[in-house]
């Protein structure tokens, strides 16, 4: 669906879900207008949310002194008590939500 106001938020806001429903909030006409809006708002989040976000974690290599903890690129860091990620069974950043992707050595 292209609906330009959508568009605009979507690039400046940075798809986030909330500031997306503000965007709307402070947007949303009156009358016989709403449902229509609101249906579009609905579409609108829905592709949004299908959308998978990705967070590359980089080091867990056995060689290093901290062998079980690596560096998230959305900022944190973060380790386990014994084995790998996988191992572990985490699949997505506990910080941003992001699916954990390996960065290969």
């Amino acid at each position: 669906m292209n609906i330009p106001q959508f568009d605009t938020c979507i690039a400046k806001k940075g798809r986030d879900r909330t500031q997306l429903e503000q965007f709307i909030v402070d947007q949303e006409p009156v009358g016989m207008e709403r449902a229509m809006w609101r249906n579009q708002l609905a579409a609108v989040l829905t592709e949004v949310s299908m959308q998978v976000k990705e967070c590359t974690w980089t080091g867990g290599n056995k060689c290093d002194d901290e062998p079980d903890t690596w560096d998230t690129e959305c900022g944190q860091r973060f380790s386990t008590v014994e084995g790998d990620i996988a191992e572990n069974r985490i699949v997505y950043c506990p910080f941003c939500g992001g699916k954990i992707l390996e960065a290969k050595p």
